[in-house]
């Protein structure tokens, strides 16, 4: 787990609610996760989409969307002001997607429920609105997510469309997901997750480990 959460620092939809629990629960957003002790801190535009991600102060990640709460461009810490990535839509579906200067095509197969990138020979795959697998097409799996459905993620009450990008486009899966992870499967390795709620249902910790690595992440949430 260090390896994959040390590393990110390094580097670095809204939900249905159809439940009468849901209904009387309040909304909330998270703030700060920490992550073994250091924390990164979330910031959120009006519409209370993710705006921008620091650590220690320092800014990793800031984001863009248009006015239907779609996720336009992903900037990093080397030069906030230049998108290395952005999304491009077409009557409101993922069309293409731009990685510093090279233009991926991407398709959906509602029947699977997954999306294919095309030119780099990948596939990603949902659980309602999170990212669910991301594989080889024909070939390995990179990435597979399990989740606890009867409980609320982090982004549980974000609006924002397609947050399994967050997840897919910086690897921001342990933080953006809108149901708690229970078990994650990075390049064969497999983490399972032992979570703490609040008494509405937000996830507020989560223990990850596997046979040989672990870590630590608490979830911090301010009402909206």
């Amino acid at each position: 787990m260090k390896k994959i959460l040390f590393a990110f620092l390094a580097i670095a939809m809204l939900a249905s609610c159809n439940n009468d629990d849901d209904s009387k629960s309040t909304r909330k957003l998270m703030t700060t996760a920490i992550v073994d002790g250091d924390p990164i801190v979330f910031q959120y535009d009006d519409n209370k989409n993710l705006k921008a991600m620091s650590s220690y102060g320092e800014v990793i990640y800031t984001f863009d969307y248009d006015n239907n709460n779609n996720l336009i461009a992903v900037s990093d810490e080397d030069d906030t002001d230049t998108p290395f990535i952005t999304i491009q839509y077409q009557n409101g579906q993922i069309a293409s997607i731009t990685n510093s200067g090279a233009v991926i095509p991407v398709t959906y197969n509602q029947q699977t429920n997954k999306y294919v990138f095309g030119g780099v020979n990948i596939e990603a795959g949902l659980i309602g609105n999170d990212l669910g697998t991301v594989d080889e097409i024909g070939g390995d799996n990179i990435l597979t997510l399990e989740y606890v459905s009867d409980h609320k993620g982090p982004f549980y009450n974000t609006p924002t469309k397609n947050p399994f990008l967050y997840a897919l486009l910086v690897d921001l899966y342990y933080f953006t997901s809108t149901r708690p992870i229970a078990k994650a499967t990075d390049m064969g390795e497999t983490y399972t997750a032992e979570s703490t709620y609040d008494d509405e249902g937000y996830v507020i910790k989560s223990v990850f480990g596997s046979e040989e690595d672990g870590g630590t992440i608490i979830y911090q949430y301010s009402e909206l």
